[in-house]
């Protein structure tokens, strides 16, 4: 008995050969402009957030953040040259000690913040912030900060423009390859 095996013909082939060989070219330019309007939106977004977002006290930390590309992915990040406890901000600090480094003692000044307390016949009054002068110690044991992920927050608010910004490279994509 004779071998009946199949043959099966893509017609085209040739042409869809030439067609995906275009590809990573196409890929490598969309997606890499895609990546940059991504960084464009999430340092738009980190510049403008609230305080509520990224906390605000001299604006440094807002000022930090850098976007940065390697080939075909991207990094939205603290530049710790410009913030360098950006980081803390970000994920907290466990309770700690704090020792001095080139005295033999601490010393900072301690002030009260501003609060709404009770007067003595019940009502409001505003409290305002006081000093209480130069505390000097040889070491404080810091209780600890909160993280304030605000990381997740800014990439939530950017991530439908960022879907916007690559859809639209995939469409050029596949039309330069057709």
């Amino acid at each position: 008995m004779a071998d009946q095996g199949i043959t099966i013909t893509i017609e085209g082939l040739d042409a869809l050969r030439s067609k995906f060989a275009k590809f990573p070219a196409a890929a490598k330019k969309y997606i890499g402009q895609a990546l940059d309007e991504s960084g464009r939106v999430l340092l738009r977004y980190s510049q403008q957030a609230t305080v509520a977002t990224v906390p605000q006290k001299t604006g440094t930390l807002r000022s930090a953040f850098k976007w940065q590309t390697n080939g075909l992915s991207g990094q939205l990040f603290i530049d710790p040259s410009v913030a360098p406890y950006g980081i803390f901000v970000h994920e907290g600090t466990k309770p700690h000690d704090i020792y001095p480094r080139t005295a033999s003692v601490l010393a900072f000044n301690w002030t009260t913040g501003s609060a709404y307390g009770k007067s003595s016949s019940g009502r409001s009054k505003y409290i305002p912030k006081q000093n209480l002068g130069t505390i000097f110690a040889r070491h404080i044991r810091h209780p600890g900060t909160k993280a304030r992920p605000f990381m997740p927050m800014i990439a939530r608010q950017a991530t439908p423009e960022i879907l916007t910004a690559f859809n639209q490279a995939f469409g050029r994509m596949i039309r330069e390859v057709q």
